[in-house]
């Protein structure tokens, strides 16, 4: 159960730094990761582990992991939802995103503002339903070209754009004429 290795957090540091004790505690929940000790967080191997098991783990892995687009792929790999837990950095890098956007254009939520802000990523991410759209800036929801265009693809992307846009007897109609 979550609950099972809840007490890791107050056991005293010589459990949580031992490999074979954390390999068992992981094994029964890899969310037990985020109670592991230094060493442990150092073991490349537990830690990818725990992350390939529960990819949600990557909470708990260490900020150089967080950073390290290949182990982000690979929890990304197993749950795409994990790459809210990787850095900034790596929620910033266009082509690394691309991806994980084609999977689930909902996951723009957890991008950088950078991406957020990209008119062509938050496009790619509203290919396939309107959405991602809530996630976009407030820049480019209060864009008209890009609010014109997005209702132009899927009527529903007007309830996301800024009130000032959904006031604008252009894109009104837009949306009417596309609504089936």
């Amino acid at each position: 159960s979550t609950d099972t290795f809840l007490y890791l957090k107050d056991a005293p540091m010589s459990i949580r730094n031992n490999i074979t004790f954390m390999m068992f505690a992981l094994h029964m929940n890899p969310k037990s990761l985020r109670w592991a000790g230094p060493h442990v967080l150092e073991c490349l191997h537990l830690v990818t582990y725990a992350v390939c098991k529960d990819s949600l783990s990557l909470a708990y892995a260490p900020l150089h992991l967080k950073k390290n687009k290949e182990f982000v792929k690979l929890a990304c790999s197993v749950n795409p939802t994990a790459i809210k837990f990787a850095d900034e950095t790596v929620r910033g890098d266009r082509r690394f995103v691309k991806p994980i956007l084609y999977e689930d254009g909902g996951l723009l939520e957890y991008m950088s503002n950078e991406i957020k802000n990209d008119e062509r990523m938050v496009t790619w991410a509203m290919r396939k339903w309107a959405h991602p759209m809530r996630y976009a800036s407030e820049r480019l929801l209060d864009d008209k070209s890009f609010v014109y265009d997005a209702v132009f693809k899927n009527w529903e992307c007007l309830e996301f754009a800024s009130r000032r846009l959904q006031n604008s007897k252009r894109i009104a109609r837009m949306a009417i004429e596309r609504s089936p």
